[in-house]
C-alpha cells in the first residue's frame, strides 16, 4: 500500500509539472487544480455517464486510480466537476508507459504520447480542443514510421505522408489550399478532394 501511495504522489508531481509547462506553451490555456483525491476505480460508487464522472451521483473531482491485480498502477485520469482535466496516464502491465494524454473540460488537447508494449514510441498527436491541431505522428512496433501528417484546426494543411511495414510510401503528397499535390494513393475513379473530405471527417476526431 505504502508503495501505491509514493507512485501516487509521484504521478501528483509529475502531473502538476508537466501540464503547467504544456498549457503555457499551447495556446496559453491555465491548468486547473484537481484536489488531490485518489479513488480506486473498484469503488462502487463510481458511475460514468455520457463522459461525465460521478461519485455518490455528484460530480467527481479528483484522480481515479485503476490497479492491476498485482496492486500496481494500471491508470491516474483526473478529473474536475466530472470531465477529465490536466494529464491523464496509463502504464502496461510490465510497468512500461502506455499512454499520456491531456484534457481540458474533457476535451483533448496538447501533445498525446503512447507507447508500445517493449517501449517503442507507438503515436505522437497534436491536440486543439478536440481536433487534430499540429503534427500527427504514428510507428510501427519496429520503429519504423507509419505516418506524418501536418494539422491546422482540424484540417490536413502542408505535408501529409505515410508508409507501409516495409517502407514503402503509402501516400506522399502536400496540402495547399484544401487540394491535394503529389503521391495521394487514391483510385483514379476517386475524387481527391472527396477523398481530402473523408479523410478529415475519419481523422478529425481523434484516437
Amino acid at each position: 500500500m505504502d508503495s501505491i501511495k509514493i507512485i501516487l504522489v509521484a504521478t501528483a508531481l509529475l502531473v502538476a509539472s508537466s501540464c503547467r509547462q504544456f498549457y503555457n506553451s499551447r495556446k496559453n490555456i491555465e491548468p486547473q487544480t484537481i484536489p488531490s483525491i485518489y479513488n480506486n476505480s473498484q469503488n462502487g460508487d463510481f458511475n460514468e455517464k455520457n463522459g461525465v464522472m460521478y461519485c455518490n451521483d455528484v460530480l467527481f473531482s479528483g484522480f481515479v486510480v485503476t490497479l492491476f491485480s498485482n496492486g500496481d498502477t494500471n491508470s491516474v485520469i483526473g478529473y474536475l466537476n466530472g470531465l477529465k482535466e490536466n494529464t491523464s496516464r496509463i502504464w502496461w502491465d510490465n510497468k512500461q508507459w502506455r499512454e499520456v494524454r491531456v484534457y481540458h473540460l474533457n476535451k483533448k488537447i496538447g501533445e498525446h504520447t503512447g507507447w508500445f508494449e517493449n517501449g517503442t514510441m507507438r503515436f505522437k498527436y497534436q491536440f486543439g480542443s478536440d481536433v487534430y491541431d499540429g503534427t500527427v505522428e504514428e510507428w510501427f512496433a519496429d520503429g519504423k514510421r507509419a505516418t506524418l501528417f501536418n494539422y491546422e484546426s482540424g484540417y490536413e494543411m502542408g505535408l501529409q505522408q505515410a508508409w507501409y511495414a516495409d517502407g514503402k510510401y503509402k501516400f506522399n503528397y502536400e496540402v495547399v489550399n484544401g487540394r491535394k499535390y503529389g503521391l495521394t494513393g487514391v483510385k483514379n475513379c476517386e475524387s481527391v478532394l472527396d477523398t481530402s473530405l473523408n479523410s478529415l471527417i475519419a481523422k478529425k476526431y481523434a484516437k
